[in-house]
């Protein structure tokens, strides 16, 4: 993963790579010079601290365990029993979300088990909180924000996620209290989550595999700060104590995911202390990617 340092770095690099690329000093400067304005100009701040610990770390100083989609391997993924169950247990949960304005679920056949006649949650702050949100629709930032407005008490019990910067992008445009996170898994684009290639050609796998180091510096170094994420999402894989400090010293906490297997969890929990995302809370099961 592609990680260079703080912003002087970042610029410095820039400038060089467009300096290499035009042969031109003027172009290098004003190039540089406008990535900084707009960065300036167009950024939202982090969350504040204070707020995104009560989220991340609902019982202070202990590592908080999410249930995928509502732990997905233990019963009907992002249903109401789901999210009883995992209650039960104590467990922030993890939702998808679908299009569909006021619906608290990914999957269309269960939007009726949790909404009323007028698409609305039923009781969101009794079954949603704390609550994980894995944003699938740019559509539902306005519905959310909805939400969010109507039940307060979900700004210090809950956090937007999404694969998508412009999905984020948009929730901080359209509520900037929303605390959230960006999810990313290296190498996406040009592989499947085992390592196999998505692509049987090989000059557009290729090309994929530049997009992926492009999407991978950019998460790094640009689309956190313009989103002012409170927590980074990363397949489990790429994750190291150096990786956690990188993002500790920008006021970034690591998340991993999908941890599966007691031995994993007990790695997470007890060597690197940070949370995870995982499929069950009761048993070992596949990994997902």
């Amino acid at each position: 993963m592609l990680q260079f340092g703080d912003e002087v770095t970042l610029y410095s690099l820039v400038f060089v790579l467009v300096l290499v690329g035009t042969r031109s000093p003027m172009w290098s400067t004003a190039l540089t010079a406008s990535l900084y304005l707009f960065l300036a100009m167009f950024r939202f701040p982090q969350v504040a601290t204070s707020r995104a610990q009560k989220v991340l770390h609902p019982l202070v100083g202990k590592v908080s365990v999410v249930a995928h989609r509502g732990g997905g391997h233990d019963a009907p993924e992002n249903t109401i029993a789901a999210i009883r169950e995992v209650r039960i247990r104590g467990r922030p949960r993890h939702l998808g979300v679908c299009p569909t304005a006021g619906c608290c679920t990914h999957n269309m056949r269960l939007c009726g088990n949790c909404t009323n006649k007028n698409n609305h949650c039923k009781q969101p702050t009794d079954l949603l909180a704390p609550l994980w949100v894995f944003f699938l629709a740019i559509q539902a930032a306005a519905a959310l924000k909805d939400v969010y407005k109507r039940y307060p008490v979900l700004y210090n019990s809950s956090i937007v996620c999404s694969f998508e910067p412009k999905v984020i992008y948009r929730m901080r445009q359209s509520d900037p209290e929303v605390l959230t996170a960006l999810t990313h898994r290296p190498w996406s684009l040009s592989t499947l989550g085992d390592g196999t290639p998505r692509f049987s050609s090989m000059w557009k796998h290729h090309w994929m595999t530049m997009m992926d180091i492009l999407l991978d510096w950019a998460h790094h170094h640009l689309l956190w700060k313009l989103c002012g994420v409170s927590a980074f999402l990363i397949q489990k894989n790429f994750v190291s104590q150096n990786y956690i400090q990188y993002w500790a010293q920008r006021g970034v906490e690591v998340v991993a995911w999908t941890i599966n297997t007691k031995l994993e969890k007990e790695y997470f929990q007890e060597v690197l202390h940070i949370n995870y995302i995982t499929d069950s809370l009761v048993e070992d099961c596949e990994p997902h990617y």
